[in-house]
């Protein structure tokens, strides 16, 4: 069995929150504010302290702030500042009825189709799609969500519920050890076998109460026999391990109040001198350049000490049929395109004559790092839960993967908190959770990649995962046709004075992935996503997938359609065709014969698109703010309010 979901209300930081774990590795992203800390204190507090029951304190009862009453005060990061300067940009002379007459018109006819497919918000995403009922529901559940994401100032209880599952039929039914939970497993709709044990924490007459009841699945309260004794067990077959950067770890041993605290003095002292003597060897591993295979292979003694007890295949032969008769499908190649180092290859790097000092380097701290069990003796047969937070601190990229090589082989149950792209690489995409919270509540997202196909989960491992695995973390895509669109859309938002990085906006090049893949992608990560495609007949049906996904009613705030059939043309004709003329070797004589057209083409020949649009940014920025051309300037404060929004608008 293992952990298949958490449900969180009203405990320290977190108002309400529920994510669901995978069987073997989940990996938490998100911002600072998504509630982090709350959550894997919940999970230490329930699972990590040995077989007790734990007590809540009314000091981890959530406190409501209302938000609204605080946003006078706050400032979030200039973003006001830049839209104020946006919107006397927007209140110059002029008009944009030109620019978004392209736009407009589009929408019209988009409303106004005979098989009214995109007519509505209602029927926003495309019927033709074999997914549609997901997309369907899981539109109707952000709104579901965010009508209740409001303040609400009444805080009556703290909730945890743990909900675990079997990994197979017929698991209980044939395990001795799990039918000691009998009375209180219940069948869930996929025929499998669920325990729901709750933990509520409130005031009673003064006194703050904790109360542990296992639920039914209609979550009313199960009376059966040794209930205690059942919970024991429950935590003695999955406890937390808990894994962080020492020098969090170095900060909680100040506090007498310490979460991992449990440990006694002497058993405390024994632990620190083994860290001790690791610690010296890591010392004399780095300082020593002719670290040899003999000498490393006495450190590696506490290795394998540890993968006796937690690596069960790490002891398998080198040959095992597993192994060799299972290579990576294509399907594996693209849930994690960034390889790691398979278990059979760290056993033959662990018994070569030359050792690499890097990897020596991950697998000492491995075997220090999984100590982490305190004083507790877990059960062999027992499945921890082990929790690495920012698994990449202090680790060198390349070292990092080294590390996971390492600890994906472990037959456990991982949660894993991470801001590293890399390590995103090297895992499955449906293994994601993206947590953030707008106002009040907090939510999950996460992939479903059965909703892709082959060639979509492909397309996105190569566009997304491998070249750009940090765009994961951002809030909101530009979703651009080309390099062209990169550079002016960086240099035309430097000259607004906006940082889009720092604010979370990453652009993205969509024209050899596809549009429909990245917007389902965002759609199910809870990104926000905006368009930007050229007037011409491909642009046209790129706008039609947008409202497709978001349909005519939203679809303003969702994409911009140039009213001319490119960039180029675009910029030629709001003010910028001097330097057209200049990069094409042009004089005032010569272009009396010339279309638009044709000085375009020379001075793309002579520049290529990406220099010339530098040039065109070039000479913008001699003229500021004002010589930003008014549908950028509209397009950026969508972008803006798109940004600050960390849920799916429209």
């Amino acid at each position: 069995m293992y952990l298949s979901a958490v449900l969180i209300r009203n405990f320290r930081g977190i108002r309400n929150l529920e994510i669901n774990f995978e069987q073997d590795n989940t990996v938490l992203i998100g911002e600072n504010s998504w509630g982090k800390s709350s959550l894997l204190r919940a999970l230490w507090l329930a699972l990590g302290q040995g077989e007790i029951l734990c007590s809540l304190k009314a000091e981890d009862m959530y406190i409501p702030i209302n938000l609204d009453a605080a946003e006078e005060e706050r400032s979030d990061d200039g973003i006001d500042k830049r839209c104020s300067l946006i919107d006397m940009l927007m209140g110059k002379s002029g008009s944009l009825t030109d620019e978004h007459s392209a736009l407009d018109k589009f929408l019209y006819r988009s409303k106004n189709t005979k098989d009214g497919a995109y007519g509505d918000t209602v029927q926003a995403i495309c019927p033709d799609s074999c997914h549609d009922c997901y997309d369907r529901q899981y539109l109707e559940q952000c709104k579901v969500f965010n009508d209740n994401d409001i303040y609400n100032e009444n805080i009556a209880e703290i909730e945890i519920r743990l909900i675990f599952k079997e990994s197979q039929y017929g698991l209980v039914a044939n395990s001795p050890r799990l039918q000691r939970l009998m009375p209180y497993w219940m069948v869930g709709e996929d025929g499998l076998r669920y325990i729901y044990w709750q933990i509520l924490g409130y005031n009673y007459h003064d006194e703050f109460i904790t109360e542990h009841n296992f639920l039914d699945d209609s979550l009313n309260v199960i009376e059966g026999p040794d209930k205690e004794e059942s919970i024991k067990w429950l935590i003695h077959m999955n406890p937390v391990l808990r894994v962080r950067d020492s020098r969090a770890q170095l900060i909680d041993s100040n506090n007498d109040d310490c979460e991992e605290g449990s440990i006694t003095k002497h058993e405390h002292q024994t632990f620190e001198e083994y860290i001790g003597s690791v610690s010296k060897e890591f010392s004399e591993l780095a300082a020593n350049n002719d670290y040899t295979a003999s000498e490393a292979r006495r450190g590696l003694e506490t290795l394998d000490f540890i993968s006796k007890k937690y690596l069960a295949p790490y002891n398998q032969r080198v040959g095992h049929k597993k192994s060799r008769h299972n290579p990576k499908s294509i399907r594996d190649m693209v849930a994690s395109p960034v390889s790691i180092e398979s278990l059979s290859s760290i056993r033959e790097t662990l018994n070569a004559k030359a050792i690499n000092k890097e990897k020596i380097l991950a697998f000492y701290l491995a075997s220090a790092l999984f100590l982490s069990k305190g004083n507790r003796n877990i059960d062999k047969k027992s499945k921890p839960i082990l929790i690495l937070e920012d698994i990449e601190a202090r680790f060198h990229p390349s070292i990092l993967l080294s590390f996971w090589s390492v600890v994906a082989s472990i037959p456990i149950q991982k949660i894993i908190t991470t801001n590293s792209g890399d390590f995103l690489s090297a895992i499955s995409l449906g293994d994601i959770r993206r947590l953030c919270r707008l106002h009040y509540d907090t939510r999950s997202y996460a992939v479903r990649e059965k909703s892709f196909s082959a060639d979509d989960l492909r397309r996105i491992a190569f566009h997304i995962r491998i070249n750009r695995p940090t765009t994961l973390f951002a809030r909101c895509w530009v979703l651009v046709e080309g390099e062209t669109e990169i550079w002016i859309l960086n240099q035309i938002a430097s000259i607004l004075g906006i940082s889009m990085h720092c604010i979370g906006i990453r652009p993205i090049e969509f024209a050899q992935c596809g549009l429909h893949p990245l917007i389902k992608l965002a759609r199910q990560l809870g990104i926000n996503f905006y368009v930007l495609t050229d007037g011409d007949e491909a642009g046209h049906k790129y706008a039609q997938t947008v409202i497709g996904s978001v349909g005519t009613d939203h679809a303003k705030k969702h994409m911009t359609v140039l009213p001319h059939r490119d960039i180029e043309h675009f910029l030629f004709a709001h003010g910028y065709d001097n330097v057209f003329c200049r990069a094409a070797g042009l004089d005032k004589k010569s272009l009396r014969n010339l279309s638009q057209d044709k000085i375009i083409d020379m001075a793309i020949k002579k520049k290529t698109k990406p220099g010339l649009a530098l040039e065109v940014m070039e000479a913008m920025a001699q003229s500021g703010a004002a010589g930003v051309p008014r549908l950028f300037v509209k397009m950026f404060k969508n972008l803006l309010a798109l940004s600050r929004a960390d849920s799916i608008v429209g």
